[in-house]
């Protein structure tokens, strides 16, 4: 059985490798779909949400919640609906920091070889706190 701390577990994972920039392929064996659909409605590439956070550092994640209902049981799949305090500061010496809440919905799966992954991952909100720095993904 897939568990919220399981879930939670796999987020940091990810938001860890993303942070410190590792090697594109330990991120993309996390996702059996590696797509992630943004706040827009946009399908971004693993590799240019990789690349848009190569434009921070000093980022941190801290979940806020996290509910996990199952979906199946073979394979085992469950449904993640959660919220994480995201800040982070820019590279290119630009003033400010980013300070947002970001609501995720996951769909994760236990594949044979008992590692979770991606089969959907979407961040369908950031909703930034006051005197937060401006965030836009294309940039």
């Amino acid at each position: 059985m897939i568990t919220a701390d399981d879930v939670m577990e796999l987020g940091l994972e990810f938001w860890e490798l993303t942070s410190t920039h590792a090697p594109m392929e330990s991120v993309r064996s996390m996702f059996i779909t590696p797509t992630i659909l943004i706040p827009s409605g946009e399908l971004m590439s693993l590799e240019t949400h990789h690349a848009m956070h190569r434009g921070f550092r000093d980022q941190s994640h801290v979940w806020r919640t996290m509910n996990v209902q199952t979906i199946s049981e073979a394979p085992q799949r469950v449904l993640a609906v959660g919220s994480v305090d995201w800040t982070a500061s820019f590279t290119n010496g630009r003033p400010g920091r980013i300070q947002a809440v970001v609501g995720e919905t996951w769909v994760i799966e236990r594949g044979s070889d008992d590692r979770l992954r991606w089969t959907m991952y979407w961040s369908n909100s950031i909703d930034l706190a006051e005197g937060s720095a401006e965030f836009d993904p294309d940039t």
